[in-house]
């Protein structure tokens, strides 16, 4: 019997002890229900939060698409009404168009590889504004196409610089920076400075002009009051001094009054050596020369008497002022010369003056 009842009392706590755990199932399942249910929950409203938008932007898109549509419809429809107007206009004809295909675009000069800065220059921009008007702009195309207009000794630069695999040329502009690299001198600017600080007028001032101009090409950041004083100080007395009084503040307008205004006074060798021939010549000749104006006055009071007019003697040689065709006497620039003459003496001496009075 006891056995019996320690048996019954084992089994009625193993009884107690699964009532226990199946009431924590029980409470365990409530919790994960709950927890299932609520993230369940949270998920159907993502989704159709989710839902709700993809409907707005597919109706959106719808919209947008329908609007793309429509605009691409009326420009087709654009375009089909201006074919058909050209093509139920009249024919032109060809002469009276002009195609751009058809213009000739004279090729750059080439380059020999002179060690000259402005050659280099002039070089590069004329093989930039053939290729604008060939149309050709992307670096590749240029770099190909330029060397064919290289030769001698340039040429032999480039067949060596093309050989070069480490450093090749993939721009337009490394090719203009290595082209001036090899043949622009260093110094070009410096030595442009060193010409245009001596330069004078030794012959006519178009040639003073041009050589001063070109000077001042090679030279970058010279500024317009620089070159108007180099341009003054570089010409002849009287040239200087005619500009001075007309008082030149810039050297465009400088150089223009020179060049169209301004005669050159300075007498030719060859038409002083005629003068001095003539007044060398022996006196007979002067005789003849008389007899020869008394036959000519003759034939002129014949034509005076014959109703005619006489003619006037002209000089064998122009004005050497103007070169005018009349005698140095009768020139109209000769009062300003001499005017100009007087001036620059009366200029000098007080400065003599002047210096003297110094001392």
């Amino acid at each position: 019997m006891v056995g019996l009842e320690d048996t019954l009392s084992g089994v009625q706590a193993s009884l107690c002890d699964a009532v226990d755990r199946l009431d924590g199932l029980e409470a365990d399942y409530g919790e994960i229900t709950q927890a299932t249910k609520a993230t369940i929950r949270e998920y159907q409203k993502g989704v159709k939060e989710d839902a709700c938008f993809l409907t707005q932007e597919l109706r959106n898109l719808r919209t947008f698409v329908e609007h793309e549509l429509r605009a691409i419809s009326a420009e087709v429809d654009e375009i089909r009404t201006e074919w058909a107007s050209h093509r139920n206009r009249p024919s032109v004809s060809l002469g009276a168009t002009t195609s751009t295909n058809t213009i000739q675009v004279p090729k750059p000069s080439t380059y020999s590889g002179n060690l000259k800065a402005m050659e280099v220059e002039n070089f590069l921009f004329g093989l930039e504004q053939y290729f604008e008007a060939k149309g050709v702009r992307d670096d590749a195309t240029r770099i190909t196409n330029a060397p064919t207009f290289l030769r001698e000794s340039a040429q032999l630069w480039w067949r060596r610089k093309h050989g070069d695999s480490i450093n090749p040329i993939r721009t337009w502009d490394e090719f203009k920076r290595e082209l001036k690299k090899q043949f622009s001198p260093t110094n070009a600017e410096k030595e442009a400075r060193g010409r245009l600080r001596g330069l004078k007028q030794s012959g006519s001032i178009s040639d003073y002009v041009k050589e001063f101009t070109t000077l001042t090409l090679e030279i970058e950041d010279m500024s317009d009051k620089d070159q108007l004083f180099f341009f003054m100080d570089g010409l002849k007395d009287w040239a200087r001094v005619e500009l001075e009084r007309r008082n030149m503040q810039d050297i465009g307008t400088a150089i223009a009054a020179a060049a169209e205004s301004l005669a050159d006074y300075s007498r030719p060798k060859e038409r002083s050596d005629n003068h001095e021939e003539e007044r060398d010549k022996p006196k007979d000749h002067d005789r003849k020369e008389k007899g020869r104006s008394k036959s000519d006055n003759g034939d002129n009071r014949q034509d005076q008497s014959s109703g005619g007019k006489p003619e006037k003697i002209k000089p064998k040689s122009l004005c050497f002022i103007c070169n005018g065709p009349h005698w140095v006497r009768d020139c109209p620039q000769r009062k300003m010369l001499n005017a100009m003459v007087t001036q620059l003496e009366e200029s000098k001496a007080t400065e003599g003056q002047a210096s003297m009075g110094s001392i």
